[in-house]
């Protein structure tokens, strides 16, 4: 018997409980069945997901989220890979660099201009040392606002004139408003959204443990900069609204928002972002991702 590969119907009930089920044995998860449907039903109806089959068994299974990012202020598509999943029983038989390389060509035909991901340790050999992906390290500033708020934000951003803009050109940009939305429809009201003058700043609160301290960590899930000397606002407005420690910003090295902070550095435990050219030679762009836009944020 051989594996076949199919792209697969997740609004089908059985479907879906096949997969999760899968998901949740490989990861030693309990998630609900519905997770994989709100994580991946973005605006444009593009996503899908393909299924390594043993008779009638899932093998494996690789999700393709369908996204829209503004490139030189126009509206473009790619999909992240996401939602990887191999059977104990069936690794090792290529079945991972199988469903990558279907979801390259089905990506391609939807218009995608690129593919993108972020392997862990275990998929990133993969990523970049066989299907040929290009990997883009994050960074990081945890901004301290338990105390003194306003003077460790006026420490950690760096104050901008007031005609100043960021640099845009050439540099693939999320559509805020979609991941808002996918997200919400993930996590429901656990997803803060703040608004001042443009500027727009969400995420989720997540507790951590460090030492002898439990920390309540704003984890930044993305920033809509369009005048970036009025940024702080956004910001007053969470530490007015949430009773966190810290403001977390994870993002691609080259973002352009880390012209306005200070103290930032390398994320070097944060998985990278790996990027495989699809319709567009990517290599001279930039890409302004935060880690909101993770099938696992």
């Amino acid at each position: 018997m051989e594996y076949v590969i199919k792209k697969v119907d997740i609004e089908e009930v059985s479907i879906r409980e096949k997969i999760i089920n899968l998901i949740n044995e490989v990861f030693s998860l309990q998630w609900d069945r519905d997770k994989i449907l709100l994580n991946t039903n973005t605006r444009n109806k593009t996503s899908f997901f393909l299924a390594a089959y043993w008779g009638e068994e899932i093998a494996a299974v690789n999700g393709f989220i369908g996204h829209e990012f503004l490139y030189n202020n126009e509206t473009v598509y790619a999909h992240q890979s996401c939602w990887s999943a191999t059977a104990k029983e069936h690794r090792k038989k290529g079945l991972f660099t199988e469903l990558i390389n279907q979801g390259k060509a089905m990506s391609k035909e939807l218009g995608s201009l690129f593919l993108f991901g972020y392997p862990n340790k275990y998929s990133g050999p993969i990523f970049f040392n066989k299907l040929g992906f290009r990997k883009i390290t994050m960074r990081r500033v945890n901004i301290p606002v338990k105390f003194f708020s306003s003077l460790m934000l006026g420490r950690y951003l760096v104050s901008k004139n007031k005609n100043e803009v960021l640099d845009v050109e050439n540099r693939f940009i999320p559509i805020e408003g979609e991941l808002i939305d996918l997200k919400q429809g993930e996590y429901g009201d656990k997803i803060k959204v703040y608004n001042g003058y443009n500027n727009v700043l969400w995420g989720r609160i997540n507790t951590r443990k460090l030492g002898m301290l439990n920390l309540r960590f704003f984890i930044t899930g993305g920033i809509q900069i369009n005048k970036p000397h009025l940024l702080d606002i956004v910001f007053k407005q969470l530490i007015k609204k949430e009773s966190i420690d810290v403001i977390q910003i994870v993002g691609t090295f080259d973002h352009s928002l880390w012209k306005l902070f200070r103290f930032d550095k390398e994320a070097a435990q944060t998985e990278p972002l790996a990027i495989f050219d699809l319709n567009m030679d990517t290599t001279t762009s930039k890409f302004d991702f935060l880690i909101g836009i993770k099938d696992v944020f």
